[in-house]
């Protein structure tokens, strides 16, 4: 991601002429890396934020809360995945 950004504004300010699939690159870069910190964070179970709430929270109402939030996360995951695969399916050749 930041090769793809440094050689986006590199070709923009210096050179004048701002390459625009980079730029694509660039943002989805940024997403799947926001993807793979999801995927571990939720693999670990280790959310610094939430371990903050459990710990003050009683065992089960802890456990209640995650299992919770799994299921949530597992929610969106399908409905990524379905209208994922629906908006590529449909994009055709555009990028």
């Amino acid at each position: 991601m930041e090769v793809f950004t440094v050689y986006t504004v590199t070709m923009r300010y210096v050179f004048d002429d701002p390459p625009v699939l980079k730029y694509l690159m660039t943002v989805l870069s940024n997403i799947w890396l926001v993807f793979f910190a999801l995927a571990l964070t939720d693999r670990d179970k280790d959310h610094i934020a939430l371990d903050l709430v459990y710990s003050w929270l009683p065992l089960k109402a802890a456990f209640a809360i995650q299992q919770f939030w799994t299921l949530v996360i597992f929610g969106l995951s399908i409905v990524m995945i379905v209208y994922g695969l629906e908006v590529v399916s449909t994009m055709g050749g555009k990028y």
